[in-house]
């Protein structure tokens, strides 16, 4: 797939990418990845990892995370910075808790074999409902 980032780059509402975390190339794949987590048990599984040293409590664990979004105020507002409406915060929870899985890394060429699938399978039933 071509890299596409340069265009992420400019959208304003992508900024934070590049500014916050750093990230100038490729585009931002963050709902394709959380659709590839739901394949969790079945033959399209894409193995994810869910420590990361450096970034991760220990002791080594699956991590889990207690996840909410903000809700108060308004659009406007946090586009002024002075509400963070919308802003998703992960926080984590002691080991052996229950919460909310969010990977740290993944089989990335097992991610792209899956997705190119998906879409080879898409346009295949596609093509069908033309005829």
């Amino acid at each position: 797939m071509a890299n596409r980032g340069h265009r992420c780059e400019r959208h304003p509402l992508l900024t934070s990418r590049r500014d916050v975390f750093g990230i100038t190339e490729g585009p931002p794949l963050h709902d394709p990845i959380a659709v590839a987590a739901v394949l969790t048990g079945t033959d399209d599984e894409i193995p994810f990892t869910e420590w990361e040293e450096g970034k991760s409590t220990p002791p080594r664990h699956a991590e889990r995370f207690e996840v909410r979004v903000v809700t108060e105020g308004t659009f406007e507002e946090a586009k002024l910075g002075l509400k963070q409406t919308g802003r998703t915060i992960a926080t984590p929870l002691p080991p052996g808790s229950e919460g909310v899985r969010i990977p740290r890394g993944m089989d990335v060429a097992k991610f792209w074999k899956v997705i190119e699938e998906c879409i080879q399978r898409a346009d295949t039933v596609n093509e069908g409902l033309k005829q």
